[in-house]
């Protein structure tokens, strides 16, 4: 018996024969329905069918029909590279008359008398060109019909669909088989729990397009609803990730790993370190051991790839440019950069996709895609983004000195492809570009781009220059003309600002000082004096100045001293640099030079490497440099800490604590101006640099801790009017320089580490002006609620105020510190010194410690029965050092002990000195014997 047929087949049959008719006329189609000896397939191919496609039927378990139009490669997204589409036909319309010109008139002038075109309105100022920033497309890795032939085994499942297989339709009636179902065709879809893992990471920055592009392919195949990313960045583990994504549901159904095809887009961990190899390893054997089936697309030469990552995850490559089988050590990797980036170093930015296209010009045996990542961990990349990277400018430096070497025809297509990719950009990228390889002179470009060149940068050199240098108007300029130009000299060679043609270099000269007209700290360009071009455009030469050193967290802040005070809040004062030239350089060892710019506002934030106890890193300017290194606790003290003044650490002698503040080298005009009031002579103003780092006593010596060393108290004011706590607190005094020597020496024998001293002069003014140049720190003048002094006697005709006629406690309240966090430098009482008095010298000084001789020992700082010309910074004062009274006391010193380090207690060296000590000691007190007598 014929099985039955029913309604719906004999529909279908119908629809199948309508369909030949159709296709193929009645006549036709009825002799191929008359076909029974299995000649169909060639029937079908005289009557227009195609042949089948043996990579389709491989493994369908059985004869399969013509294939779905939608088992072909998805067409790629819109934005080929140029090449990939077929041109368009030829138009048919007839062309317009063509416009015949000719030459009236032709002239010429030489490379070295090329005129420079006048400027009537500056470049800034004309109608923008008004079209979007447009790149071309970048090349992807593996064009996508290849790309579609090794995904399609891996990501396609064979599926019947609901159109008719004519052919097996045909088959069964012309051999009148019974049908008991319609044949349909078997076509691959993709997989319908496809998932893709797409690695974000910043290593992988060149290949962010290429996942996008490859994402949006699939998704014609399928809906975006049925393709759900999951993206893995820096700092995330991707076990983690997936779990999170399984728990919410984004990621799976209710089914969930079976059957699961996962497509990772990634490096699974080649580029990172064997942490992050680690970490995609554990998520493979995750999702294998749930029933899931992995596949990765990686964006890595084959030589690169782990074998044991390979197989966990089914690596494939993706670079259709590799070539190599062989491992490559890291600096034949390094090499294949360097090559690159020779390549792109005319270019100011480096777009991703120029990258790639610059990678294809070299040999296809000499880069691969690992040198893109590569490139974006190159130690001369600064800065990274998903559109362009930059380069530092000593790496640039380099670079175009390897562009310079290349061959004519290599730089030429570097050029052109430069030119290609940064045309869409603003003007002035690629015409400072051209300008600056012009002015190289490295003789690559043509008539027509030196033409451009001169049309763009001599109208802006123009309207600089025409900015007039008498009035404000530089100020005016727009802050993009100024920062575009500063980089632009920054960039330039030597010979650009004197041997241009057309008198540009003078030009350039003159717009140089325009542009930098408020920064006097600025530096010239190269070949160039400074004081000679400012002198010439009316400047003032360029003088040195002052910038503070802080640490904020893990980096270096700069700023101008006088600018600083707002990182007390967030920062720790470290020390002070000194520099006439806006640069800043970090070095540390193993390392080059970091350039750092000290015009940034409101910083200039330097991140500060990881240091050990026997490294240390280097701020170099054109004035000085400073070593950083790390502080740690000395023998002596009990406690080292860091507040927003800076580095202390606590002496404990008994059950009293007493704090010192750590002082850093620097560099510091010391005595007053001929302009300050009430100055004396002896005060000549020059320079003096400190070249050790020295601690001070954050405040005078307390009465307390004289007791706790020296077993008395030898001071007039008791403090009978204060509570017993603060009374410890008040200075001490009536102690002459000679009982400052005793005590020291107490203090160097019990803690053999600590060298015990007081601070020379020169010491003394540098910690109390703390990088002030005014009378007093704490500015032009003093009143009594700041300074303890005698208020009958203002400073400079200032008004008169409270005189208290005693001392007050050493931390009192309302008497606030100098920046680096030292009390009472001024008024209170006056506080020894250790050198002699004598005349100072104009001429600079390092590490002065006064003559060997003189008339009387030094005291600074004035004190409550002193008038407030007295407490100036700069005042000095003579006693004779065996003299005592009761408005003279002192603040302790140490010398650093990294630099100067004690032998321990007991050592024949320490008993020696110790001796020497005292025998100084002795001839100092037989010297003040001998002057009282005469």
């Amino acid at each position: 018996m014929l099985p039955t047929t029913g309604r719906a087949d004999l529909l279908r049959i119908a629809a199948g024969v309508a369909a030949l008719e159709a296709a193929f006329g009645a006549e036709r189609a009825r002799e191929l329905l008359r076909l029974g000896d299995g000649s169909e397939s060639d029937a079908a191919l005289r009557v227009g069918f195609q042949a089948e496609d043996p990579g389709l039927c491989r493994g369908l378990g059985g004869r399969g029909g013509k294939a779905d139009p939608r088992d072909d490669p998805p067409a790629e997204p819109a934005g080929r590279s140029p090449g990939s589409s077929p041109l368009p036909a030829a138009a048919t319309e007839p062309a317009a008359p063509a416009r015949l010109l000719r030459v009236a008139a032709a002239s010429s002038v030489s490379a070295d008398e090329r005129v420079v075109p006048s400027v009537d309105v500056a470049p800034w100022e004309r109608p923008a060109r008004g079209r979007e920033l447009a790149f071309p497309e970048a090349e992807p890795l593996v064009a996508w019909p290849v790309l579609w032939r090794r995904l399609r085994p891996a990501l396609c499942r064979c599926a019947p669909s609901r159109q008719v297989d004519g052919e097996a339709l045909a088959r069964h009636l012309a051999g009148a088989t019974p049908i008991d179902r319609v044949p349909t065709l078997v076509v691959r879809r993709l997989a319908p729990r496809l998932r893709l893992v797409i690695d974000r990471s910043r290593r992988l920055l060149p290949f962010w397009r290429d996942q996008a592009r490859l994402r949006r392919a699939l998704a014609r195949w399928t809906p975006r609803s049925r393709l759900p990313p999951v993206f893995v960045g820096d700092g995330q583990e991707p076990l983690e990730v997936l779990q999170a994504r399984s728990r919410t549901g984004a990621m799976l159904d209710d089914a969930g790993f079976r059957d699961v095809t996962i497509l990772a887009l990634g490096d699974v961990g080649v580029y990172g370190d064997h942490r992050i190899r680690a970490e995609w390893v554990q998520a493979a054997e995750w999702l294998r051991a749930r029933g899931a089936e992995l596949h990765a697309l990686c964006p890595c030469p084959a030589w690169r790839i782990d074998p044991g990552i390979a197989r966990l995850w089914g690596a494939e490559c993706w670079d259709a440019r590799e070539r190599r089988t062989t491992f490559l050590a890291p600096v034949e990797r390094q090499s294949r950069v360097e090559a690159l980036l020779a390549l792109l170093a005319p270019a100011n930015r480096i777009e991703l996709g120029l990258a790639r296209a610059a990678r294809c010009l070299l040999p296809a045996d000499g880069t691969d895609s690992g040198t893109e990542a590569d490139l974006v961990g190159h130690p001369g990349v600064v800065g990274h983004s998903f559109v362009a990277l930059t380069l530092d400018p000593d790496t640039l430096g380099r670079l175009r000195a390897a562009f310079d070497a290349l061959e004519p025809a290599t730089q030429r297509a570097a050029i052109d492809l430069i030119r290609c990719w940064h045309e869409g950009l603003p003007e002035e990228v690629l015409a400072s570009e051209l300008f600056e390889l012009w002015a190289r002179g490295t003789g690559t470009l043509t008539d027509v781009e030196e033409a451009q060149v001169l049309d763009f940068m001599a109208p802006v050199a123009r309207a600089l220059d025409a900015v007039d240098a008498s009035n404000a108007l530089g100020r005016d300029l727009p802050i993009g003309v100024r920062t575009w130009f500063k980089e632009l000299a920054r960039r330039l060679p030597e010979s650009a600002w004197t041997e241009l043609p057309g008198g540009l270099g003078p030009l350039l000269q003159r717009a140089w000082v325009v542009v930098h007209r408020d920064e006097p700290a600025a530096s010239a360009p190269p070949g160039i004096a400074a004081e000679a071009l400012c002198e010439a455009a009316g400047r003032s030469p360029l003088t040195p100045r002052s910038y503070s050193v802080w640490q904020r967290g893990t980096d270096l802040v700069i700023l101008p001293t006088e600018r600083s005070e707002p990182l007390r809040s967030s920062g720790s004062r470290v020390g002070q640099i000194i520099a006439a030239t806006p640069r800043v350089y970090l070095a540390e060892p193993g390392r080059p030079n970091l350039p750092y710019s000290l015009l940034s506002d409101p910083s200039t934030a330097i991140p500060l490497p990881a240091l050990r106890s026997a490294s240390c890193v280097t701020l170099t300017t054109d004035r000085g440099s400073l070593t950083l290194d790390l502080m740690e606790r000395p023998s002596w003290a009990t406690r080292l800490g860091r507040d927003r003044y800076g580095l202390y650490a606590e002496l404990e002698v008994g059950c009293v604590t007493h704090r010192l503040r750590y002082l850093p080298p620097g560099r510091f005009l010391m005595g007053s101006p001929e302009s300050e009031p009430e100055r004396v002579d002896w005060e000549r103003q020059h320079w003096v640099t400190l070249t050790r780092g020295f601690w001070l006593g954050e405040t005078a010596v307390p009465q307390a801790f004289w007791e706790a060393v020296m077993g008395n108290n030898p001071s007039h004011f008791e403090g009978e009017d204060l509570p017993e706590a603060q009374r410890g607190q008040l200075p001490v005094e009536r102690v002459s320089w000679e009982d400052c020597q005793q005590f020291c020496a107490r203090l160097r024998q019990a803690h053999p580490g600590f060298g015990a001293r007081l601070p020379t002069e020169a010491e003394w003014e540098y910690a109390c002006r703390a990088g002030t140049a005014t009378p007093f720190h704490l500015g032009e003048s003093i009143t009594p609620e700041q300074v303890n002094y005698n208020g009958n006697y203002p400073y400079a005709g200032g008004a008169k105020g409270q005189y208290r006629e005693k001392t007050v406690p050493v931390d009192c309240a309302p008497f606030l510190p100098n920046a680096w966090g030292l009390k009472q430098m001024h008024g209170n009482v006056w506080e020894w010194c250790e050198d002699w008095l004598g005349d100072y010298g104009a001429e600079e000084q390092r590490d002065p410690t006064g003559p060997a001789q003189g008339r009387g020992r030094v005291l600074r700082g004035g004190s409550w029965y002193d008038p407030a010309r007295r407490c100036r910074s700069a005042y000095r004062h003579r006693v004779r050092p065996d003299v005592r009274g009761h408005v003279g006391g002192f603040r302790l010193a140490a010398v650093q002990p990294a630099l100067e380090p004690v032998e321990p207690a007991g050592s024949r060296d320490g008993a020696a000195r110790a001796a020497g000590t005292a025998a100084r000691q002795a001839a100092s007190r037989r010297q003040s014997s001998q002057e009282k007598q005469r």
